[in-house]
């Protein structure tokens, strides 16, 4: 297998201009710069070694492995250090540089400071992985600039483009432990932002990448290559966090029958692959040894089905032919990390209980998961109002969803905190970032890369919410665009999208057919007109008794005929909030909004809110050719209206998902686990929806949902109190007050100026007091899908209306909080929560 070929498997070079991940939010802790209280950095090395292209010398004998940068001397007969297996406890100094976050269990645990070696290590890997990112970055930028063009170019714009300015790379995600080690990956490699050689032949591989899948899934990992990796070869996957660009700490999950003490070891010499298997042999996927107890978690679904469907290329028993478990390293081989010293007696450290797992999520088919400690962590850190990559702690059933292949299309369900709007977010990236090292090869990767992606979502707040993660997983190639944005800017009207008069008709499918049609047979006299007039002239020709529309208005029935009528004119329509959907329609033919269009992937979050004219609006958007896919997100027990379709088999049929030789519509694809809310939030809330659906798989517990009652005239009041105790209690991260009125949303924000709250300013328009601490948004149901917060009060339950039976306003509402839920009425609770929760009075 060539160089290209080899390349293939582990994802795109990090410098690739659309590859390259921008600084977490939290710093800009570039190559060689150290983030205040930490110990400085390692100087950067004279000069770049060039990644060898062959790892083993004519006799197959195994690698001579230069020492890397800062790295300790190995020790012989020195395991490996940090490594722990599922049925460990962990210890509760989460995500601080030095804490002890392995215990092992069997054998001895690591100490503390051998903990803090293996991270001074890995700490070291990560730095040269960011000054190898910036140094490439470097040389394409200077090959720009040396690029010879006429001088008139620099103000014409018609000369070479410049690539544009980035932040530095995000740091490294993972690694895995190999046994037998691979010819191209070595013993272990890592995950990051891209393809990566570092200059002691350490491989970085892309999170997008084939390769990547061995880290999310281990043995149960499907490599969609010919050149792919026998899974079974995985021996343990090490799972950074990190503040910035700095790993701060780590975890380790080990295969069964691996020894935590040795898997990160350098054990036997290197296996040599033999040829890649002809592709008729696709898809048998990898042996398993089926007697061999599993402490990794299987991915959601991944079965022999997933294989074939996805390809693998894998013969049966693997590339190698090897199944169960692999052999253990031996004792006298040199370690490639700091040694590690068995505590005395064997005896694990002494570690904290951490948040134990509920019985409920013990009840989902015993699923597993990775990195359970640093996900944890990540669950309970504060929600500051952005979404934050979880590139380290993605689980396996959500990376399989966010890897669904690109040519498919895909629905997925879940309920309120299941991850679905995180999986959106990364998919989104997962689409436009290359496959392999070129970015160009399809004749090997049956996924490959797209270069224009929309990932669309309801509300302002949600685009404010989402556009951070997508822009630190990815600098180009993914438009996050909100519908309330595009459907205000196609009617040239700032109106509020949700009108409380909202009736079936103002938002049929038929209303954009009516428009398209017109649209077309006017379109000779439409042409002469500027885009504004255009507009005008086109609704004009339909909300009056003319010819249009009584050939195209009154086919699609007398009660849309008639209502188009009452509005009598442009102006008038613009007047009346009813139609806004409209104006939108004949804004988007008209042509009076930006370009938007030919995107080669649909990326839809709370797809159940969204009404049948805007699912027509978008399909016009974004179908302009063939071949155009959808991934769509969302909970059909969330629908705020009842004019939005009520179920997946009907939204399947609407957007055609299902595939051109099967006449079956496709099934939504399911995420079980609660990873926001708490168990008892959640049985709280689940009590809206029929028996059947009230499944709760949350992963914590947390303390009962506050319910006080309260007289009508206190219960602004007492919002504004309880939202401000909350703001003190989470004063890192953020509180919603949740009102279905929008008179009792204006009078709480002006009890809350009154204690000094004031606006923010961002995107989210939250307030805060001071220009750090806490912050709390006032909002109504259709401002807080998609969203997320530490604690949410909300106000009267009896003001939100039911929809076909079901309260999908007030789930919502009641599903926004990660810690703490407090609810306050006045008028007698719906008869589903009477009750429950722990009651308080006045």
């Amino acid at each position: 297998m060539g160089p290209r070929t080899c390349r293939n498997l582990y994802g795109p070079a990090a410098h690739d201009a659309s590859s390259r991940a921008q600084a977490a939010r939290t710093g800009q802790c570039g190559p060689g710069r150290s983030p205040p209280g930490e110990p400085a950095r390692l100087p950067r090395a004279q000069g770049r070694q060039p990644a060898q292209a062959d790892r083993h010398s004519a006799t197959g004998g195994e690698t001579r492995r230069r020492p890397a940068l800062g790295e300790p001397a190995a020790q012989p007969g020195a395991p490996a250090a940090g490594s722990r297996t599922r049925s460990t406890e962990a210890t509760g100094r989460l995500a601080q540089p030095g804490a002890c976050g392995s215990v092992f269990a069997r054998g001895a645990a690591m100490t503390p400071k051998d903990h803090d070696d293996v991270l001074a290590y890995e700490q070291s890997v990560n730095e040269r992985y960011l000054r190898e990112v910036e140094a490439s970055a470097g040389d394409l930028r200077r090959g720009q600039d040396n690029v010879v063009a006429p001088a008139n170019t620099g103000w014409t714009g018609s000369g070479p483009k410049k690539p544009r300015p980035t932040g530095p790379s995000r740091p490294l995600v993972g690694r895995v432990a190999l046994t037998p080690g691979d010819e191209y990956l070595g013993h272990s490699f890592y995950v990051g932002g891209g393809f990566t050689p570092l200059d002691d032949d350490t491989i970085v591989v892309s999170w997008a990448a084939p390769a990547a899948g061995l880290f999310y899934k281990g043995r149960a990992a499907s490599v969609r290559s010919p050149e792919g990796v026998d899974p079974q070869t995985v021996a343990a996957c090490r799972t950074f966090t990190a503040q910035g660009c700095h790993i701060v700490d780590f975890e380790d999950d080990c295969e069964p029958g691996v020894d935590p003490s040795s898997a990160f070891q350098r054990p036997s010499p290197l296996a040599i692959r033999p040829p890649p298997t002809p592709p008729d042999s696709a898809g048998s996927g990898p042996r398993r040894d089926s007697k061999t107890e599993r402490h990794r978690p299987a991915a959601e679904g991944a079965s022999d089905r997933d294989h074939a469907k996805h390809g693998d290329g894998l013969p049966a028993g693997g590339l190698r032919g090897g199944g169960g478990t692999p052999p253990k390293p031996s004792a006298s081989t040199p370690s490639a990390e700091p040694p590690h010293t068995p505590a005395t007696g064997g005896a694990p450290a002494e570690a904290s209980v951490p948040t134990q797992p509920t019985q409920a999520a013990n009840e989902t088919g015993d699923r597993e998961r990775r990195a359970e400690r640093l996900l944890h962590a990540a669950i309970e850190a504060p929600k500051t109002g952005e979404l934050a990559p979880v590139l380290a702690t993605l689980q396996p059933e959500q990376y399989r969803l966010v890897t669904w292949p690109s040519g498919e299309n895909l629905a997925v369900q879940g309920h309120p905190g299941t991850g679905k709007t995180i999986v959106a977010a990364h998919r989104a990236a997962f689409l436009v970032m290359p496959k392999d090292a070129d970015g160009q090869d399809p004749r090997l990767h049956k996924d490959p890369r797209l270069h224009k992606v929309a990932l669309v979502g309801p509300t302002v707040r949600w685009k404010a919410h989402i556009q951070p993660t997508v822009t630190r997983l990815v600098d180009e190639g993914v438009d996050v665009l909100s519908l309330e944005d595009l459907v205000r800017g196609w009617a040239g009207l700032p109106r509020e999208l949700y009108p409380t008069s909202e009736q079936g008709l103002h938002s049929r499918w038929a209303i954009g057919r009516i428009v398209k049609r017109a649209a077309e047979a006017q379109s000779s006299r439409l042409r002469q007109y500027k885009p504004a007039t255009r507009v005008r002239e086109l609704v004009n020709s339909l909300v009056r008794d003319t010819e249009e529309h009584r050939r195209l208005a009154r086919s699609e029935g007398a009660d849309l005929s008639a209502w188009l009528l009452q509005a009598g004119g442009y102006e008038q329509a613009r007047r009346d909030s009813s139609y806004l959907l409209f104006l939108a329609a004949a804004g988007l033919v008209a042509g009076r909004a930006g370009a938007h269009g030919g995107y080669q992937h649909v990326v839809v979050d709370e797809a159940q809110d969204i009404r049948p004219v805007e699912w027509w609006m978008l399909s016009t958007m974004f179908r302009a050719g063939a071949g155009e896919r959808w991934s769509v997100f969302g909970d059909m027990n969330q629908r705020r209206s009842d004019f939005t379709w009520e179920s997946w088999a009907d939204l399947a049929d609407l957007l055609q998902l299902s595939e051109p030789d099967s006449d079956q519509l496709p099934e939504p694809e399911v995420l079980h686990d609660g990873y926001r809310s708490t168990q008892e939030i959640l049985s709280y809330a689940g009590a809206l929806l029929p028996r059947g659906e009230r499944a709760n798989h949350a992963l914590r517990k947390g303390p009962e949902p506050l319910v006080r009652q309260v007289g009508p005239k206190q219960i602004g009041s007492v919002a504004t109190e309880a939202a401000d105790r909350l703001a003190g209690q989470y004063h890192q991260g953020s509180v919603a007050v949740v009102s279905y009125r929008q008179q009792i949303v204006d009078e709480i924000e002006r009890s809350l100026t009154k204690r000094r709250w004031h606006k923010d300013g961002g995107g989210d328009r939250s307030l805060r007091r001071g220009r750090r601490g806490c912050r709390l948004s006032v909002l109504r149901p259709v401002e807080a899908r998609g969203l997320e917060f530490d604690a949410v009060v909300v106000v009267e339950p009896a003001d939100f209306k039911p929809n076909v039976g079901r309260h999908g306003e007030l789930y919502t509402s009641l599903t926004r909080a990660n810690q703490e839920l407090v609810v306050i009425h006045s008028r007698a609770m719906p008869k589903e929560l009477r009750g429950r929760g722990s009651r308080l009075r006045g």
